[in-house]
């Protein structure tokens, strides 16, 4: 797949997905999609994450760069922990990234231009939900989904 079909992937599914997610997507359209910067491998991983102590969902299991993360939150709010690892545990493995989100929000991080983010995740990318930073206690309702447009281009 080219990344402009992974563009227009994400791009059909706009009008099903809150504000947050399409607004970074109108950018991602003009940028990532529209200049070919990478090899065309961009993909859309959609999990949906541990919550408190258990093993964390893979999203990738080899260096991986992130051009986005949307989560979208149903009745809590809490924080993503983000770990460089192909297996992690959450609330024990050590965390490269942390994202806090608001309950029933959808929360989008756009990274730019995707290639800064492999030192965070040069091993792979695991990811899982706590209520509090560092802590293993899951939150009382877990996210509707989250979703990763990732490559894993060298």
């Amino acid at each position: 797949m080219t990344n402009i079909q992974a563009v227009y992937s994400v791009e059909c599914r706009r009008a099903y997905e809150r504000d947050g997610f399409q607004d970074a997507n109108a950018d991602l359209r003009r940028s990532a999609g529209g200049r070919q910067h990478f090899a065309d491998d961009l993909t859309l991983v959609t999990v949906a994450p541990a919550n408190g102590t258990q093993a964390a969902t893979v999203v990738s299991t080899r260096a991986t760069r992130v051009f986005e993360i949307s989560i979208d939150a149903a009745g809590s709010g809490g924080f993503m922990s983000l770990y460089n690892l192909a297996a992690a545990t959450v609330g024990v493995s050590a965390q490269s990234m942390v994202i806090p989100f608001p309950a029933n929000e959808t929360t989008v991080v756009r990274f730019y231009p995707g290639s800064s983010t492999i030192p965070l995740f040069s091993v792979g990318i695991t990811c899982g939900l706590t209520t509090v930073v560092a802590t293993s206690t899951a939150i009382a309702t877990t996210v509707n989904k989250v979703m990763f447009l990732t490559s894993t281009a060298p």
